[in-house]
């Protein structure tokens, strides 16, 4: 396995640390998650691995999105100069993104003050903002 493909599996194994481990997880067919320590801590964690088919990234649309406005926003206008640079600003953009940013989905509202928000829930499963 190569040294990118075992950093992306040890993210993957660090960021589900927690009280419960997903049942599936869905990706696309990148190469640093087609590789055997990833499969093989699925397999000892019985977590399903789910691919995209290849070429249909509409499969995948919230991450697609997610991964498209990172680059136009982020990736494409800087140019780091290091590794630690490279996590400040991916680590202010990913605070200000979750935090701070008015989300179209949200009603433009930031999810900090989405949540802040008494939200119900109707009968039909659809969600009120009161």
């Amino acid at each position: 396995m190569d040294n990118y493909a075992a950093h992306k599996t040890e993210s993957v194994r660090t960021g589900l640390k927690g009280p419960s481990t997903p049942v599936y997880i869905r990706m696309d067919n990148g190469p640093e998650f087609i590789s055997h320590a990833l499969s093989n801590w699925a397999k000892e964690m019985s977590v399903t691995l789910y691919f995209i088919d290849p070429g249909s990234p509409w499969q995948n649309g919230k991450c697609e999105s997610f991964n498209s406005r990172l680059r136009d926003e982020l990736l494409n206008g800087e140019l780091f100069t290091s590794v630690t640079e490279a996590q400040l600003l991916t680590n202010k953009y990913r605070h200000d993104y979750n935090r701070t940013r008015a989300h179209s989905s949200l009603g433009y509202l930031s999810p900090h003050e989405f949540l802040a928000l008494d939200v119900t829930t109707e009968e039909n499963g659809s969600h009120a903002v009161e």
